[in-house]
This record gives structure tokens, C-alpha cells and sequence, in this order.
């Protein structure tokens, strides 16, 4: 296979990439084919949106389906839009990650990712979004980016075609400089990095543990594509590399904490939960000099394990899997799916049951927004002292939009939808590309941004933001789950029917895999294989 550079790529993460760029690629030639125009902002014209399914008319007489979640404003592609002079693509901007920061003075700030740089935007009134000013990309233009926030500095990534663009890892920026009169009076403004990290050259994702101060940098053309950890604590604006694991090989994204969960073996320690393309893996990076891997899993219906977040009680991970609506699942149009483990022994991880969405769409990131605000990980420099809910979990799942689900019953395999808001015009037909909602970033006063890759950012307000906490009213508690387990949407009747075929030997599967594979990196190819399906 080549890539678009020319290079020969094999990885699977290659094959992914070439994937989406094919499709956008199609879908760029239709929409131009049809004369389709983007969005137009919308500001100063708030929707609400009942609990029951309705349509909201927002942009041009478009209509977006929603429940539960109400509509404040519209920053559209275009005005987000950078300069794109020099850009090797042909013209068309994109959206992709999407993170935020609370500035001094209560100002909440959203970094939205492009494909040639980010744009700042002061969301503090919902409904008239300013638009303060963009960071060009230090790199060639493309589609991956993604930022996080440790005290008042961001830490941005791009990801290429491996081999790009060596020594151009990391580029930094101080947001105090948002906080500035002048910026305000001539937004939108054109910034430049206070520095770029050249530990490396691309990544694909930052995660950062702001109570250790330690950064990880993965996906990158280092350490085989695993944990780069950089030290952000000492200097924030010259942060250093400190150590590094290829233990697992490449991570796609990864979750790391300060361990305040039920293994009381590893209480105190810093451990990271890495999304690996094929497991879930745990390693502890206590001690940098000697990082080790804890324990590993699988599961059988593994086609692209991409991302996921702990519960508030550490006791259950929630993954989503890229590809597996595509590939591994079995039926016709089967319907999102979101993967629970069970985390409670850190050395055995286990898949334990499944949530299938009402919506049919491949699935992408997810957040629990208020366990994020309370614990200070999201661009807050200190935890929240009212910080919205932790009983949801905020799924973007490309074309189907932000789905919000209740966790609170999860040891009791309850969850449910809370409400959703759709990025994507609904076509009466499952959609299963790479398109609409791309991610999520939430405010300490529950303002939600989604970025949709080819519409803009939607600024919404989930009417259950604050309602209740994932601790309260939850019945029985302390169930240890075992054997995989569906949890069935009752408006999805075709799951109903599969679900009981296929349990007994998912379970077997599982079990076999992990037997046999607990700390076995499985080849890429059976990846590689099945994306060239779609690349060829």
C-alpha cells in the first residue's frame, strides 16, 4: 500500500488514515458536485430542544434532529477557516480535536483543532461566541490535530503520514496572551508559538496528567509510537523528555491518573490506560526509570480500539472501537456500539458488557465531562467546586452526533440515553463515515462544543448537565460483572434477536483471547487486511 507521500506504509494506523483521507476526499468532490455550501455562522439565536425527538431549522433551513439538548450558537467552517496558502491539499478546511481552559477572570476558552492550525474562541456567553484569533500549524496541513491544556499553556499535535517532518513535535502556547484588551478589540488576531518541543516529530494525541505534570505524548515516530512522557510540571513552556515506553507498541490515545480506584495495590500510583488498535492496555508509570506493563484486553469483535474514559469510581472503562460497525459486527447496519470493561483488578482487566447506541454510526471519542471538571483535568488548573454532573458519558459518534449516556446504572447494566443533538443532516439512512461529530469539550458551566469536521463548531447547552450524580440513588452496588453482557436499547428490536445468538460464543472468544494473548501484541496484518478492503 502506498501512502499519500508516496511512502510504503503497512501499520495499521497508515491503513486508517489513508481510509478516511479516500472518503473525505469523495465526499469533498460530491459536495462541490452539488454546489453543497458550508454553514453559515448563527449567533444570537438560541433553540431549545424538548425531551421528546425534534428537528431544530438552524443554518440556511437546515435541520438537525436533537432531544434534551438545547442549541445556542453556530461558528461555521468558513469563518474558522485559516489561511491556507502553501497547504499541499486542495483548499477545503476541516475540524478535528477540540479541548478548552478557563481563563483567570472566568473567561471559557475552546481550542478548536484545524487542519493547518487552531482557532480561540471566548464561548463564556454561549450565544455570541467571539472569535479571538487562530495559531497557524508550524507543519504541513493536515487532518489530525489535537490539544491539551496544563496549567495556563496548550499543547498542540499534528499526526502526517509517518516519516514527516521530523523535530517539529509540539508546538506551545501561552493562553494568557488571549487575556489581553487588545485581543478583544482587534479579534480576530494571528498568534505565533511561544515554542515548539522537537522530542519528536508527529503525534497523534496528547494526554496529560495534570496532577503529576507529566505530559504523553503517543502515536508519535518515536519509541516505536508509544508513551513519550514529558516532563510540563518544572517549565510549562519548555517542558523536557524524561522517559519512554514501546512496551505494547503503538498507542493510539491513552487516559493517565493519579490511581484513586478499588485495586488497593496500586492507590497513590500513576497509571495510564492505553487505546492500543487491538486492547486495552494498563501500564504504571510511577516510576519513570522502570515503566511496566500491568495487565491487557481484549475483546472479539476488536477491529480499531481507539479511545475511552474511566468511570468517577475508577471501577469501569468505557472503549470505542473505530471500525468494528464496519468490519466485526455481524447483521446489517448494526447499531453503534460502546464497550465496558471491567477495571476493578488492574493485572485482569476484562471486557464485561456492551451499550448498543439507538443510532447506527462508528463511533469516535467520549468523555465524562463532570469527572474530568472535578478532578481539574480539563483546562481548569484546579478542580471545580460545582462542576456539572459525572453520570454522563458524552459520545461523538461522527454522523449520528453528540449521544449522551447515563452511566449511573452501570453495575447494574442500566444505561440509557439522555439526549443527543445530531451535526449531520439526517438522510433516513445509516451512515457510517467518517463525517459530523469528531469530539467534544464541555465548560465548568455546561456549555457543550462539538466539532463537526465539515460544518464548524456547534454550541450547545445539555439540559442534563447538572442534573445528578453518578454516585446517587444507584441501587445495589459492588456487582462484579464476569461474562460479556449486552445492554439493549428497547427502540433497537434487531439487536434483541442477534444478541442472544452470538452471547455465548462472544464470551468463548473472549476468553480464549485473553488465555492466550494477555500479553501478546497480535500482528497487524488481520488490520491491514481489513482496511485494504476499503483502500485498494
Amino acid at each position: 500500500m502506498v501512502s499519500l507521500l508516496g511512502a510504503q506504509e503497512t501499520s495499521p494506523m497508515e491503513s486508517l488514515k489513508k481510509m478516511k483521507m479516500d472518503q473525505w476526499d469523495r465526499t469533498r468532490k460530491a459536495s462541490r458536485a452539488k454546489s453543497t455550501q458550508s454553514l453559515t455562522s448563527v449567533r444570537g439565536n438560541r433553540q431549545d430542544c424538548n425531551d421528546e425527538t425534534e428537528t431544530l431549522s438552524i443554518s440556511g433551513g437546515e435541520e438537525f434532529g436533537c432531544s434534551n439538548i438545547d442549541f445556542e450558537s453556530l461558528v461555521g467552517i468558513d469563518e474558522l477557516e485559516i489561511d491556507r496558502s502553501g497547504s499541499f491539499t486542495d483548499g477545503s478546511p476541516s475540524l478535528s480535536d477540540i479541548w478548552g481552559w478557563e481563563g483567570p477572570n472566568g473567561e471559557e476558552i475552546i481550542i478548536q483543532c484545524m487542519n493547518n492550525g487552531v482557532r480561540f474562541l471566548d464561548i463564556s456567553d454561549p450565544t455570541q461566541p467571539i472569535n479571538l484569533g487562530f495559531l497557524p500549524s508550524n507543519r504541513l496541513e493536515a487532518p489530525w490535530c489535537d490539544v491539551k491544556v496544563y496549567q495556563n499553556v496548550a499543547y498542540i499535535v499534528k499526526d502526517q503520514f509517518s516519516g514527516v517532518e521530523d523535530g517539529k513535535g509540539i508546538q506551545i502556547f501561552d493562553l494568557m496572551r488571549l487575556i489581553d484588551t487588545n485581543v478583544y478589540n482587534n479579534a480576530p488576531v494571528s498568534f505565533t508559538s511561544d515554542n515548539v518541543y522537537t522530542g519528536h516529530g508527529n503525534s497523534h494525541n496528547v494526554a496529560i496528567n495534570t496532577e503529576s505534570g507529566f505530559l504523553y505524548s503517543v502515536g508519535t515516530n518515536k519509541c516505536g509510537g508509544g508513551l513519550h512522557i514529558i516532563d510540563v510540571k518544572t517549565d510549562p513552556l519548555n517542558p523536557t523528555n524524561v522517559a519512554c515506553s514501546g512496551a505494547d507498541g503503538y498507542v493510539h490515545d491513552a487516559q493517565c491518573v493519579n490511581y484513586d480506584g478499588p485495586d488497593t495495590r496500586f492507590v497513590g500510583d500513576e497509571i495510564c490506560f492505553g487505546f492500543n488498535e487491538d486492547s486495552l492496555t494498563i501500564y504504571n508509570v510511577t516510576d519513570k526509570n522502570s515503566i511496566s506493563l500491568v495487565g491487557k484486553a481484549f475483546y472479539a469483535t476488536s477491529s480499531y480500539t481507539h479511545q475511552g474514559w474511566v468511570t468517577p469510581d475508577m471501577k469501569y472503562l468505557l472503549l470505542d472501537d473505530e471500525l468494528d460497525e464496519l468490519f466485526e459486527r455481524t447483521g446489517p447496519n448494526p447499531n453503534t456500539r460502546l464497550y465496558i470493561f471491567d477495571i476493578q483488578d488492574l493485572e485482569q482487566p476484562k471486557f464485561s458488557l456492551f451499550y448498543d447506541h439507538p443510532a447506527k454510526s462508528i463511533d469516535h471519542n467520549l468523555y465524562i465531562w463532570g469527572h474530568i471538571h472535578a478532578k481539574g483535568w480539563g483546562g481548569t488548573n484546579q478542580s471545580v467546586a460545582n462542576p456539572p454532573s459525572d453520570a454522563y458519558a458524552y459520545c461523538s459518534n461522527y454522523d449520528s452526533g453528540v449521544r449522551v449516556v447515563n452511566i449511573k446504572g452501570i453495575e447494574n447494566q442500566s444505561l440509557s440515553e439522555a439526549g443527543y443533538f445530531d451535526v449531520v443532516l439526517d438522510t433516513g439512512t445509516p451512515q457510517y463515515e467518517f463525517t459530523g461529530a469528531w469530539s467534544t469539550y464541555m465548560t465548568p458551566s455546561g456549555t457543550l462544543a462539538v466539532s463537526s469536521i465539515d460544518r464548524g463548531m456547534f454550541i450547545l447547552t445539555p439540559r442534563m448537565a447538572f442534573n445528578e450524580s453518578f454516585y446517587s440513588n444507584r441501587g445495589t452496588v459492588g456487582v462484579t460483572l464476569s461474562d460479556p453482557k449486552p445492554i439493549i436499547e428497547p427502540s433497537d428490536p434487531y439487536v434483541f434477536i442477534i444478541a442472544g445468538t452470538i452471547l455465548a460464543g462472544l464470551a468463548l472468544l473472549v476468553a480464549i483471547s485473553v488465555l492466550l494473548n494477555r500479553f501478546r501484541k497480535p500482528s497487524s496484518e488481520s488490520i491491514e487486511t481489513k482496511l485494504g478492503q476499503n483502500i485498494k
